[in-house]
């Protein structure tokens, strides 16, 4: 309550948390690490083989989109 009365506050009085230090790995099986959602599928039966399904057919679409963007500009 004194920040809010008194006018003189430096940046040194705010703190400057990384939020890249808040993201966890995709690997991480640690809830008490990150944001633990990483985690959480990690922890699932099947869910780090979903994950690298998902990314698969992610990186297909990318692929398919960025052909299809191409050849919309010939």
């Amino acid at each position: 309550m004194n920040a809010l009365q008194d006018n003189n506050i430096s940046m040194d009085d705010i703190p400057n948390d990384d939020p890249t230090s808040q993201i966890d790995s995709p690997d991480n099986e640690d809830d008490n690490t990150g944001l633990g959602i990483n985690a959480f599928f990690n922890k699932q039966k099947g869910g780090k083989k979903m994950r690298k399904k998902v990314k698969q057919i992610m990186n297909q679409s990318k692929q398919k989109l960025n052909s299809d963007l191409q050849n919309s500009k010939k």
